[in-house]
């Protein structure tokens, strides 16, 4: 999705995992378009992660070292 697309991009991504929920990109790409909002952030993360998306262990690894280092 293009910048300026991201209410589209998160309402697709959500149908995407309502039909399939264990999509993994889905979860991942939500957690970047979320990255704002805490409430999400850390729950698409962590389905991303626990799907087996190959960038989520890292991306979570980072974020949770983060919290702990504030």
């Amino acid at each position: 999705y293009n910048i300026g697309q991201t209410e589209e991009a998160i309402l697709n991504y959500n149908k995407a995992i309502k039909l399939n929920p264990s999509f993994a990109e889905a979860h991942f790409n939500l957690y970047y378009r979320y990255i704002l909002n805490k409430n999400q952030v850390f729950f698409h993360l962590e389905q991303a992660f626990e799907l087996g998306h190959p960038k989520a262990a890292k991306a979570l690894f980072e974020k949770l070292f983060l919290r702990l280092a504030q």
